[in-house]
């Protein structure tokens, strides 16, 4: 097969990849460096991610918008986020919120 043609298929697995992992529950990018996950259920893989040496990045996307995405947090049936927020607050790590940080969270919302 040509060169091309492969890096294009790559190219469109990422983004089919990315296109799931933003409509799924947990939405993950785990390696060995840095992890960025979305609920309590996902805590062990931050915790994983801080232990190891060398430099880190550990983030959490906070799901605040019921707007154009979802909502849930500490009280939500669904999709809990409460032990993983408390200990990205208490060791600094990157939590992102949905509604005040991101201008998009699907293309097709593009106004």
């Amino acid at each position: 097969m040509p060169e091309r043609f492969l890096r294009t298929a790559a190219l469109r697995l990422v983004q089919l990849v990315w296109a799931f992992c933003l409509l799924s529950a947990a939405c993950a990018i785990a390696q060995e460096s840095k992890t960025v996950l979305d609920s309590d259920g996902d805590l062990q893989m931050l915790q994983w991610t801080a232990a190891g040496g060398g430099a880190r990045f550990m983030g959490l996307v906070h799901h605040t918008d019921a707007g154009r995405e979802w909502a849930y947090d500490r009280q939500s049936s669904i999709g809990r986020l409460d032990k993983a927020l408390d200990e990205a607050n208490a060791k600094a790590w990157t939590v992102v919120d949905m509604k005040a940080d991101w201008k998009v969270i699907f293309p097709f919302d593009k106004k």
